[in-house]
C-alpha cells in the first residue's frame, strides 16, 4: 500500500451554469476566480481512514470584475486510508496534501467532462498545486502589527480574532 490511498469517492454537486454575451459571441474572460472548501475527518475506530470534504466554486471574469462565461460549483467526498507505517506527525500533511491534490484532480476532470457539450466549449480549471491551494484555506497567522487587544469600547465576537479575521 502506498502512503495515501484513496478509496471511494462520489460526487455530492455539480452545477455549472455560463452567461452568454448579450447579442451572441463567445465571452471573453480575463481571470478566474476560485474559492475552495475542506473538511477532513478521522474514523472513531479505524485511525488510519478518513473521510475528505471537498468543494469548489470557480467564476470566469472580467477585466471589470464583472461574471462572463462559467460559473460552476462542486462538492467531492471521499474515504481514504493512510498506511501503518506513516508517523502521527507526518499523518496531518499526508492526508491533507494529497487528499486536495487526488480530489482536485478528479473534480477537474469531471468538470471538462461535464461542460464539454456547452455551447462555449468545455471550462478547463486553473492548474493549481494542492500547496497553493491549502494555503488559501490556511487562517493568516497574527503578526507583531495586528494588536492583540480591542480598542476601548469595541467587543470581540467569540470565535474571532482581534483583526476580525475569520
Amino acid at each position: 500500500m502506498t502512503e495515501f490511498q484513496l478509496d471511494h469517492v462520489a460526487v455530492l454537486k455539480m452545477h455549472a451554469d455560463w452567461e452568454p454575451l448579450a447579442g451572441g459571441g463567445v465571452p471573453i474572460f480575463d481571470r478566474v476566480q476560485s474559492a475552495f472548501s475542506l473538511n477532513i475527518g478521522r474514523h472513531e475506530s479505524k485511525l488510519r481512514q478518513f473521510r475528505i470534504n471537498f468543494a469548489a466554486r470557480f467564476q470566469q471574469l472580467t477585466k471589470e470584475n464583472e461574471p462572463v462565461g462559467y460559473k460552476v460549483e462542486a462538492q467531492l467526498v471521499g474515504i481514504a486510508t493512510v498506511a501503518a507505517s506513516v508517523t502521527e506527525e507526518k499523518l496531518s500533511e499526508i492526508v491533507h496534501l494529497n487528499s486536495v491534490n487526488s480530489l482536485y484532480g478528479t473534480l477537474r476532470g469531471l468538470i471538462v467532462a461535464a461542460t464539454g457539450a456547452f455551447p462555449i466549449g468545455p471550462f478547463i480549471t486553473p492548474s493549481l498545486s494542492a500547496k497553493d491551494i491549502l494555503l488559501t484555506l490556511q487562517p493568516p497567522k497574527p503578526t507583531d502589527e495586528v494588536k492583540k487587544e480591542a480598542p476601548p469600547g469595541v467587543k470581540h465576537r467569540r470565535g474571532r480574532s482581534p483583526s476580525g479575521a475569520k
